[in-house]
C-alpha cells in the first residue's frame, strides 16, 4: 500500500496488528477484571519513598496533587448517554476525583479551547474526539504532551499502541476503530450488498444514500480520502459519486437516524461508536467491508495546555488505558480494546473481518484536515460540479 507522504512504519505496523486481531473470530478467555480501587490502578501503593523508582515517586506526586484538585473537566464528542456516565462513574468510584463532561463538535472544541487559552481563562482539562480534530488542535499548539504517563510505559501488552497516532503523546489512543459505510438489512437483501466503493456507483443506489455535509464534517474525507490516497480509487471518486443525488445530513448519527427509519438503504459515514446504540436497540443495520478497503483508525483524547486541574487529567488518562478502564469503556461501548488480552464486546453486525485496510497516518489525518478546511469536495459531493 503507497502511503501519502512520510510513512511512518512503526504506526502501520502497530495499527495493522489491530486490523488483524479483530479479525479473528474470537477472543482469548480472559481473567475478570479486579474490583475498583480507592487508589488508581497506576499509582504505587503507599511504601516508603525509598523502594519507589523515581518514575513511581514522581507519579505519586502526581496522584497527590490530583486528588487535592479533586476535579476535572473533559471536552469530548464520544462520551455521551450511557456511555458518559459509566466513565464517569467508573474513574469517580475509583480515584475519588470529580468528572464533568462537556459534550459537542471536535472543531468547536479546538475554536473554545484556543479562546479560552488566549483570554486565560482555561476551563477544559482534557479532550477527547478524532485524530483529525485533535491533530488540529496540536497543530495549533493548544495540547500538552503525557508522555510520563506510566501506562505508555508499557510496551507488550497493547494490540493497538496509545502513542499510534502520535509518538509525541499529544494525541493519546485509547479506542480503535474500523471507518466503514452501513446499511438496512430490510432495504437491502445480502445478495444485494455492495461490495465495493466503485458499487455505490451503480445507479441502483441513486438518491438512495447518505452522507455527511463535507462543509461541516471531517466525516467524508476520514471514510474516503485515504482510501483514494492510497490509489486504492481514483482521485475523481468523490465528484463520480455525487451525481448520485446524495442525502446531506449533518452527523454521523443523524445518518444512521434516517437510516433506522428506512429513509436512505445506505450511510456512507456511520461511526461505529453511534451505530452501536441503533444496533442495540433493534434497528436493522450492519457495517459493510468495501473491497477497496477499508480505515482502521483510533479515538484519541489529549491534555490541554495550560488546564486547571492538569494533575487530575493525567491521573484521568492514565486510567483510561488502564485494564479498569479499557474494560469499562469496551463493555459500555461494545468494542474491541487497545489492550491484549481483553474481551471483545462487539456485536456480530458490527465486528469486521476486513480484506484490505488503509491505515490513518498523521500524514492522512493533514490532508482530511486541509481538504475540509478547503472544503474540497463541497461542489463534488453535492453534485454541483460542473
Amino acid at each position: 500500500m503507497q502511503m501519502f507522504g512520510v510513512k511512518p512504519l512503526a504506526i502501520v505496523a502497530i495499527l495493522l496488528v489491530f486490523a488483524v486481531s479483530c479479525a479473528t473470530p474470537s477472543s482469548p478467555a480472559v481473567t475478570p477484571a479486579p474490583a475498583l480501587a480507592v487508589t488508581p490502578p497506576s499509582a504505587p501503593a503507599p511504601s516508603s519513598a525509598s523502594s519507589l523508582s523515581p518514575e513511581e515517586a514522581a507519579w505519586s506526586r502526581v496522584v497527590a496533587a490530583a486528588r487535592k484538585e479533586g476535579a476535572m473537566t473533559l471536552y469530548s464528542y464520544t462520551f455521551v448517554g450511557d456511555l458518559g456516565h459509566t466513565i464517569k462513574s467508573a474513574f469517580e468510584r475509583t480515584s475519588g476525583i470529580k468528572v464533568e463532561i462537556i459534550t459537542g463538535r471536535g472543531s468547536e472544541f479546538v475554536t473554545r479551547i484556543r479562546t479560552e487559552q488566549r483570554i486565560g481563562q482555561v476551563v477544559a482539562d482534557v479532550m477527547e474526539d478524532s485524530t483529525s480534530h485533535n491533530g488540529n488542535a496540536k497543530l495549533q499548539g493548544a495540547l500538552a504532551s503525557a508522555k510520563e504517563l506510566p501506562e505508555l510505559r508499557k510496551r507488550d501488552i497493547w494490540a493497538v499502541s496509545p502513542l499510534a497516532a502520535d509518538p509525541d503523546a499529544h494525541l493519546v489512543a485509547y479506542a480503535p476503530y474500523f471507518l466503514s459505510p452501513y446499511l438496512n438489512t430490510k432495504l437491502v437483501q445480502p445478495s444485494e450488498e455492495p461490495k465495493s466503493w466503485a458499487d455505490l456507483l451503480d445507479p441502483r443506489w441513486k438518491g438512495k444514500m447518505a452522507i455527511n455535509d463535507p462543509s461541516i464534517s471531517t466525516g467524508p474525507y476520514s471514510v474516503m480520502l485515504p482510501v483514494i490516497l492510497s490509489g486504492a480509487l481514483p482521485a475523481d471518486y468523490a465528484e463520480r459519486l455525487g451525481r448520485q443525488d446524495l442525502r446531506m445530513v449533518v452527523s454521523s448519527r443523524d445518518g444512521l437516524e434516517k437510516l433506522a427509519r428506512g429513509e436512505v438503504a445506505l450511510n456512507l459515514v456511520g461511526s461505529p461508536f453511534d451505530a452501536i446504540e441503533f444496533v442495540r436497540a433493534g434497528a436493522p443495520m450492519k457495517a459493510l467491508d468495501m473491497r477497496e478497503g477499508i480505515v482502521a483508525t483510533v479515538l484519541v483524547a489529549s491534555l490541554v495546555k495550560d488546564s486547571p486541574h492538569p494533575n487530575a487529567a493525567r491521573v484521568f488518562l492514565n486510567w483510561l488505558l488502564s485494564e479498569e478502564g479499557q474494560k469499562a469503556y469496551s463493555e459500555a461501548k461494545g468494542m474491541g480494546s487497545m489492550r491484549k488480552g481483553m474481551p471483545d464486546y462487539s456485536l456480530p453486525t458490527m465486528k469486521l473481518t476486513p480484506r484490505n485496510v488503509v491505515v490513518s497516518t498523521l500524514d492522512y489525518d493533514a490532508e482530511v484536515a486541509r481538504y475540509f478546511r478547503e472544503h474540497t469536495w463541497n461542489s463534488a459531493l453535492k453534485g454541483t460540479t460542473r
